[in-house]
């Protein structure tokens, strides 16, 4: 192959990596395992703290426990944990695009000794707050048994709101959050969190897309009229 053929078809497989690239745009995934406390020095990312929650451990990995006590949830509602994402060096995350994904997986116990109505309510909220400190919730998801269930939604396409401020910026997501309600609890309920995973998707650009294959297409030009002129 000469060298104009060689360019010709390197140019072609250029092309076609940039399309193909393009519609899957990878972007950046956040994981926060909850095993731990996170501080890189800005301060705790993940509260509140201690005694409300602890970190936990079982053969199938660590995770976070948000303890229902007196005045922390027992017999109303939870508000956590959070994580709150600029601690842990992230100003913010952008998950205006389709394809973004909040996951996490999470189990609820209730005490069938003493909650007077065992899984009556074991319900769990998920809150995004933006860097103003506005928020969405969505609406619940629900426990019969103590068991993790993974649960995975997309912010840019979920519809309606739980609730929320109708200001919310979702380009500028700077909290991520947990609530719920135990009603029936008498301080023996526990919530347990593991494995918060954020996937922020950019948006492509088409325009920037359209200058690469212009560049390319005018380079195999100009070598084509090298060639005729050789």
């Amino acid at each position: 192959m000469n060298g104009i053929g060689m360019i010709r078809r390197l140019g072609v497989l250029l092309v076609a990596a940039i399309w193909l690239a393009a519609p899957l745009a990878m972007g950046e995934t956040y994981r926060f395992p909850l095993d731990q406390q996170i501080n890189v020095g800005r301060g705790d990312v993940i509260f509140p703290t201690a005694p409300q929650v602890t970190f936990e451990s079982e053969p199938s990995g660590g995770f976070a426990r948000f303890h229902l006590t007196a005045g922390n949830g027992q017999g109303q509602y939870y508000w956590g944990p959070s994580l709150y994402l600029p601690n842990a060096g992230i100003t913010s995350l952008d998950l205006t695009h389709p394809d973004s994904i909040v996951e996490f997986d999470a189990r609820y116990y209730q005490d069938l000794a003493t909650n007077t109505n065992p899984y009556g309510d074991a319900p769990v909220f998920c809150i995004l707050t933006d860097t103003s400190f506005r928020r969405v919730a969505t609406h619940a998801y629900y426990w019969s048994a103590y068991e993790w269930q993974h649960i995975a939604f997309h912010p840019a396409s979920y519809g309606r709101w739980y609730w929320g401020d109708a200001a919310f910026d979702l380009s500028r997501v700077g909290m991520i959050g947990f609530y719920g309600t135990d009603w029936y609890g008498t301080g023996n309920d526990y919530v347990d969190f593991r494995n918060v995973t954020i996937t922020a998707v950019p948006e492509i650009d088409p325009a920037g897309i359209g200058s690469v294959m212009a560049l390319v297409s005018g380079a195999l030009a100009l070598l084509e009229r090298r060639k005729r002129l050789a």
